[in-house]
């Protein structure tokens, strides 16, 4: 009977078995691979936005680059002008240098043929209109008794005033020169500021690029290190996948094994079915009797308790009745004693068909809770002595000696 009920626990566990390994193959990748790869792919676009942006930073520095350059080709062809410029301007100071030198030259040369004209004629005009002195002499007739000097002073005059209008001339140039002069000065300046701000910005995004590549380089470790782990996981997966289904087909060959055994073992129980309903049978008559062993047992602990509790009445009433009294008569005493032996008596019956532990007889000063550390060594335990003997006790304060109390367990 044993033998087929053994072989058929065997076999449901090596089925559950087989079930789990199979729901393990079948539910593919662990969540430890599951999350290597999910960081696996953010390390991965990390990287690539990386990339982008170091990308996009070293466009950047191009374009700073070059910006660069161009804003110094521009201040070189500024810094060349600026040096034609000024030396036009030098040009120009040295050719207005020469002209007051030769005007100066020439005024002084003037100056003798000036005064010969006043002494000669002291009515006619002043030295500060040498010009209208020439003209007036150029236009006048020849005298027959004019001086020689005469012809040179008016030469020197209008060489003269030739000399003022170049030297007139050459200083307008020369302003123009130097209001040229300060405005490539000023582009100069506002160039070299440019030129500084591209080389600042050039550095700023040289210190980004840095940062960016170092962070890239950080990155690509981490995938690195990363990808390592995840090949170790996948080959120590793999290992335990192969183990796994070694194992499952192990257990496969158990199971037909098991299966061969099993259906020999239901071969042996089918030939022990009448056997076993005969068993069955007798089984159910053993229960119904028990069934009624048990309902005559109740009802006998329902009369016992009933008669307790009236024992215990009557006993309580004898008490009473024996405390106001001076002298108790034999027949008294007997009638006590007999109630006693009857309250025992029944409360042992009670406690054999309650499956008690026994009975205890209430003595003078005693209390549920001392009587529950006597028997427990516990005082909490005077609540279950209550309910076990809730037939006889309706106050947990108001027991008296004498009264034959039930122990539980």
């Amino acid at each position: 009977m044993n033998l087929p009920t053994s072989w058929m626990k065997v076999s449901l566990r090596t089925l559950a078995a087989l079930l789990l390994a199979g729901m393990l193959m079948a539910c593919g990748p662990s969540q430890a691979e599951r999350d290597l790869a999910e960081q696996n792919a953010a390390l991965e676009a990390r990287v690539a936005e990386l990339r982008a942006e170091v990308a996009l930073a070293q466009g950047d520095l191009t374009n700073a680059e070059e910006a660069l350059e161009a804003a110094q080709a521009e201040r070189d062809t500024v810094l060349t002008e600026r040096e034609a410029l000024l030396a036009e301007r030098d040009e120009a100071l040295e050719r207005i240098q020469a002209l007051e030198g030769e005007l100066e030259a020439l005024q002084n040369a003037a100056t003798p043929s000036s005064e010969t004209a006043s002494t000669e004629d002291p009515a006619g005009p002043n030295a500060a209109a040498p010009s209208t002195a020439a003209e007036a002499t150029s236009d006048a007739p020849p005298s027959s008794g004019a001086p020689a000097d005469g012809q040179a002073s008016e030469d020197v005059t209008t060489q003269l005033a030739i000399t003022e209008v170049e030297l007139a001339s050459a200083r307008a140039n020369l302003e123009i020169l130097q209001n040229q002069l300060a405005a490539v000065e000023e582009e100069r300046e506002t160039l070299t500021m440019a030129l500084d701000d591209a080389a600042s910005a050039r550095d700023i995004l040289a210190s980004d690029l840095g940062a960016v590549e170092e962070e890239r380089q950080a990155l690509a470790t981490a995938l690195e290190s990363a990808i390592s782990e995840r090949d170790r996981l996948q080959a120590q997966l793999e290992a335990e996948r192969d183990a796994a289904e070694r194992e499952l087909e192990e257990a496969r060959m158990r199971v037909t094994g098991l299966t061969r055994d099993l259906e020999a073992a239901l071969d042996t129980q089918r030939g022990l079915v009448e056997v076993t309903d005969a068993q069955r049978e007798e089984i159910e008559r053993i229960q119904a009797e028990l069934d009624v062993e048990r309902q005559t047992t109740a009802r006998e602990l329902e009369d016992a308790r009933a008669q307790a509790a009236v024992l215990t009445g009557d006993l309580e009433v004898a008490l009473e009745a024996q405390r106001g009294l001076e002298t108790v008569t034999d027949v008294q005493r007997q009638e006590l004693d007999r109630i006693r032996a009857e309250l025992e008596a029944t409360q042992n019956q009670v406690a054999r068909l309650s499956g008690a532990r026994g009975i205890y007889t209430v003595q003078p000063a005693d209390s549920l809770s001392s009587i529950a550390v006597f028997f427990y060594r516990e005082v909490k335990r005077w609540p279950d002595i209550l309910a076990e003997n809730d037939n006889l006790i309706e106050d947990a304060d108001l027991i008296f000696p004498g009264m034959v109390l039930i122990i539980p367990n």
